[in-house]
């Protein structure tokens, strides 16, 4: 889980402001909560005049989204290992599969590694997937 520093840049501020506005605009229009779109405008000139006004929301707001994003995609991950990869090896360890042979592995003085016993062609090489 690696956290990688936001940096805020005028960008950054100006989307931040454009964002929030266009959020109580929402607010304006699906609340019926009039003074909404005042705010909205305010914001919005806001935004244009002194974009940097945002900053401190921006950071928090992009820090927010890290964070989240680092969230989700580990819950992702784990979620597909868990619900996926573990039950198949519970399966497989239940029916004796053992395709690396490890229980062979060390047993005998001979090798577990199969010999390949294939003559590859040139039509071998043209369609590989």
């Amino acid at each position: 889980m690696k956290f990688i520093p936001v940096k805020v840049n005028k960008k950054t501020c100006l989307e931040t402001g454009v964002l929030f506005s266009l959020l109580f605009l929402i607010v304006g229009f699906l609340g019926e909560w009039a003074p909404a779109y005042k705010v909205s405008a305010a914001g919005l000139l806001l935004t244009l005049i002194f974009p940097s006004f945002w900053r401190p929301l921006a950071f928090l707001w992009l820090s927010f989204g890290q964070m989240l994003g680092v969230l989700t995609s580990n819950l992702i991950l784990f979620l597909v290992y868990f619900f996926l990869v573990c039950p198949i090896a519970w399966a497989r360890k239940l029916k004796g599969v053992d395709t690396l042979k490890l229980n062979q592995f060390k047993k005998s003085p001979k090798s577990v590694l199969e010999k390949v016993r294939h003559l590859y062609s040139d039509d071998d090489l043209k369609r590989q997937f």
